[in-house]
Protein backbone atom coordinates (compact mmCIF):
# COMPACT_ATOMS: atom_id res chain seq x y z
CA UNK A 1 0.00 0.00 0.00
CA UNK A 2 2.98 2.41 0.94
CA UNK A 3 5.31 3.79 -1.96
CA UNK A 4 2.21 1.89 -4.29
CA UNK A 5 1.31 4.22 -7.40
CA UNK A 6 -2.22 4.49 -8.55
CA UNK A 7 -1.98 6.99 -12.08
CA UNK A 8 0.54 9.87 -11.05
CA UNK A 9 0.01 9.55 -7.28
CA UNK A 10 2.21 7.68 -5.20
CA UNK A 11 0.86 6.66 -1.68
CA UNK A 12 3.22 7.71 1.15
CA UNK A 13 0.82 7.19 4.16
CA UNK A 14 -2.70 5.94 5.04
CA UNK A 15 -4.77 7.06 8.18
CA UNK A 16 -8.13 6.86 9.59
CA UNK A 17 -10.37 9.69 9.94
CA UNK A 18 -13.41 10.17 11.72
CA UNK A 19 -16.32 11.14 9.82
CA UNK A 20 -19.04 13.59 11.09
CA UNK A 21 -21.64 10.25 10.77
CA UNK A 22 -19.11 8.30 13.67
CA UNK A 23 -17.22 6.04 11.19
CA UNK A 24 -13.81 5.87 10.09
CA UNK A 25 -12.38 6.41 6.88
CA UNK A 26 -9.45 5.55 5.46
CA UNK A 27 -7.27 8.11 3.99
CA UNK A 28 -4.11 8.92 1.62
CA UNK A 29 -1.42 11.32 1.81
CA UNK A 30 -0.03 11.30 -2.01
CA UNK A 31 2.91 12.52 -4.08
CA UNK A 32 1.31 13.40 -7.24
CA UNK A 33 3.98 13.28 -10.14
CA UNK A 34 4.20 17.28 -10.42
CA UNK A 35 5.40 16.70 -7.15
CA UNK A 36 2.51 18.10 -5.00
CA UNK A 37 1.57 16.59 -1.68
CA UNK A 38 -2.43 15.63 -1.65
CA UNK A 39 -4.67 13.61 0.76
CA UNK A 40 -7.25 11.46 -1.32
CA UNK A 41 -9.55 9.07 0.36
CA UNK A 42 -8.35 6.06 -0.24
CA UNK A 43 -11.16 3.78 -1.81
CA UNK A 44 -11.05 6.62 -4.59
CA UNK A 45 -7.77 6.31 -5.49
CA UNK A 46 -8.06 2.32 -5.17
CA UNK A 47 -11.32 2.25 -7.33
CA UNK A 48 -9.21 4.40 -9.76
CA UNK A 49 -11.56 7.68 -9.06
CA UNK A 50 -8.81 9.68 -8.32
CA UNK A 51 -5.64 9.57 -10.02
CA UNK A 52 -3.90 12.64 -9.26
CA UNK A 53 -3.66 15.85 -7.37
CA UNK A 54 -5.78 17.53 -9.84
CA UNK A 55 -3.06 18.47 -12.62
CA UNK A 56 -4.39 15.75 -14.80
CA UNK A 57 -7.86 17.80 -15.16
CA UNK A 58 -6.08 20.86 -15.79
CA UNK A 59 -3.54 19.67 -18.41
CA UNK A 60 -6.71 18.19 -20.08
CA UNK A 61 -8.82 20.92 -19.89
CA UNK A 62 -5.73 23.36 -20.88
CA UNK A 63 -5.40 20.89 -24.13
CA UNK A 64 -8.77 21.37 -24.63
CA UNK A 65 -9.09 25.08 -24.85
CA UNK A 66 -5.73 25.09 -27.06
CA UNK A 67 -7.45 22.66 -29.52
CA UNK A 68 -10.99 25.31 -29.36
CA UNK A 69 -8.69 28.16 -30.12
CA UNK A 70 -6.89 26.49 -33.16
CA UNK A 71 -10.49 25.05 -34.42
CA UNK A 72 -13.29 27.58 -33.42
CA UNK A 73 -14.73 29.85 -35.83
CA UNK A 74 -16.33 32.75 -33.42
CA UNK A 75 -18.90 35.72 -34.11
CA UNK A 76 -19.01 37.88 -30.85
CA UNK A 77 -17.92 34.51 -28.63
CA UNK A 78 -20.48 32.47 -30.41
CA UNK A 79 -19.79 29.33 -32.50
CA UNK A 80 -20.75 29.49 -36.11
CA UNK A 81 -23.24 27.14 -37.87
CA UNK A 82 -20.58 25.52 -39.51
CA UNK A 83 -18.51 24.88 -36.84
CA UNK A 84 -21.51 23.94 -34.53
CA UNK A 85 -22.46 21.40 -37.81
CA UNK A 86 -18.68 20.17 -37.93
CA UNK A 87 -18.61 19.17 -34.03
CA UNK A 88 -22.05 17.53 -34.63
CA UNK A 89 -20.99 15.70 -37.48
CA UNK A 90 -18.17 14.01 -35.52
CA UNK A 91 -19.77 13.29 -32.49
CA UNK A 92 -22.61 11.11 -34.47
CA UNK A 93 -20.03 9.20 -36.17
CA UNK A 94 -17.20 9.00 -32.88
CA UNK A 95 -19.36 9.21 -30.07
CA UNK A 96 -21.08 5.86 -29.04
CA UNK A 97 -22.96 7.69 -26.50
CA UNK A 98 -24.10 10.21 -29.08
CA UNK A 99 -28.07 9.67 -29.67
CA UNK A 100 -27.81 9.28 -33.24
CA UNK A 101 -24.39 7.12 -33.46
CA UNK A 102 -26.44 4.21 -34.31
CA UNK A 103 -27.26 5.82 -37.72
CA UNK A 104 -24.05 6.82 -38.58
CA UNK A 105 -21.09 5.75 -36.83
CA UNK A 106 -22.73 2.52 -35.81
CA UNK A 107 -23.11 1.92 -39.31
CA UNK A 108 -19.60 2.41 -40.15
CA UNK A 109 -19.70 6.08 -41.85
CA UNK A 110 -17.04 8.25 -40.93
CA UNK A 111 -15.34 11.88 -41.06
CA UNK A 112 -12.38 12.04 -43.70
CA UNK A 113 -9.50 12.76 -41.60
CA UNK A 114 -9.06 16.01 -43.57
CA UNK A 115 -11.84 17.43 -42.20
CA UNK A 116 -11.60 15.21 -39.19
CA UNK A 117 -8.34 16.83 -37.81
CA UNK A 118 -8.92 20.67 -39.33
CA UNK A 119 -12.25 22.64 -39.27
CA UNK A 120 -10.28 24.76 -41.47
CA UNK A 121 -10.11 21.92 -43.81
CA UNK A 122 -13.44 21.55 -43.70
CA UNK A 123 -14.88 24.93 -44.25
CA UNK A 124 -12.65 25.43 -47.29
CA UNK A 125 -14.10 22.44 -48.75
CA UNK A 126 -18.11 23.17 -47.57
CA UNK A 127 -17.76 26.95 -47.80
CA UNK A 128 -20.44 28.62 -45.69
CA UNK A 129 -24.27 27.16 -44.95
CA UNK A 130 -26.27 29.25 -48.01
CA UNK A 131 -29.18 29.84 -45.84
CA UNK A 132 -30.32 29.26 -42.52
CA UNK A 133 -32.73 26.23 -43.94
CA UNK A 134 -29.20 24.45 -45.64
CA UNK A 135 -27.75 21.63 -43.76
CA UNK A 136 -25.59 18.95 -44.32
CA UNK A 137 -26.20 16.30 -46.47
CA UNK A 138 -24.13 13.14 -47.74
CA UNK A 139 -24.82 12.48 -51.55
CA UNK A 140 -24.41 8.82 -50.82
CA UNK A 141 -25.91 8.06 -47.56
CA UNK A 142 -23.53 4.97 -47.41
CA UNK A 143 -20.90 7.23 -48.03
CA UNK A 144 -18.62 8.78 -45.28
CA UNK A 145 -18.23 12.70 -44.95
CA UNK A 146 -15.87 14.28 -47.40
CA UNK A 147 -15.16 16.32 -49.81
CA UNK A 148 -16.62 15.06 -52.96
CA UNK A 149 -19.69 13.43 -50.94
CA UNK A 150 -21.14 16.24 -48.99
CA UNK A 151 -23.27 19.24 -49.91
CA UNK A 152 -25.63 21.90 -48.45
CA UNK A 153 -28.91 21.02 -48.62
CA UNK A 154 -32.08 22.29 -48.03
CA UNK A 155 -34.81 19.78 -46.11
CA UNK A 156 -36.80 19.43 -49.09
CA UNK A 157 -33.45 18.23 -51.13
CA UNK A 158 -32.62 15.75 -48.42
CA UNK A 159 -36.25 14.11 -48.14
CA UNK A 160 -35.45 12.88 -51.69
CA UNK A 161 -31.78 11.47 -50.63
CA UNK A 162 -33.00 9.13 -47.70
CA UNK A 163 -32.22 5.63 -47.56
CA UNK A 164 -34.91 3.32 -48.13
CA UNK A 165 -37.10 2.86 -45.07
CA UNK A 166 -38.63 -0.91 -44.08
CA UNK A 167 -42.34 -1.35 -43.64
CA UNK A 168 -43.50 -2.84 -39.94
CA UNK A 169 -46.28 -5.15 -38.89
CA UNK A 170 -48.62 -4.46 -36.59
CA UNK A 171 -51.88 -6.21 -35.54
CA UNK A 172 -54.90 -3.90 -34.90
CA UNK A 173 -58.66 -4.61 -34.14
CA UNK A 174 -57.82 -8.57 -34.90
CA UNK A 175 -56.50 -8.17 -37.98
CA UNK A 176 -52.24 -8.12 -38.79
CA UNK A 177 -51.70 -4.82 -40.98
CA UNK A 178 -48.60 -4.48 -43.30
CA UNK A 179 -47.68 -1.19 -42.99
CA UNK A 180 -45.50 -0.08 -46.03
CA UNK A 181 -43.04 3.25 -45.66
CA UNK A 182 -45.69 6.11 -46.64
CA UNK A 183 -42.34 8.60 -47.44
CA UNK A 184 -42.33 6.72 -50.87
CA UNK A 185 -46.56 7.02 -51.39
CA UNK A 186 -47.38 3.26 -50.54
CA UNK A 187 -50.59 1.88 -49.08
CA UNK A 188 -50.91 -0.36 -46.92
CA UNK A 189 -51.72 -4.21 -47.67
CA UNK A 190 -54.07 -5.62 -44.59
CA UNK A 191 -55.11 -9.09 -44.75
CA UNK A 192 -57.12 -10.96 -42.47
CA UNK A 193 -55.42 -13.05 -39.11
Amino acid sequence: MIEQQYGRLVVLETFLQIQRSGRNERYARCRCTCGTICVRRFADIRRGRTGSCGCLNRQRQAEWSQSQIIHSDCVDRHKTVEFRCWMRMIQRCEDPNNISYHLYGGRGIRVCDRWRRNYKAFLLDMGRKPTAKHSIDRKNNNGNYEPGNCRWATRLEQSQNRRPQRGYIRRRFGRIERVAPQAQGCSKEIQEA
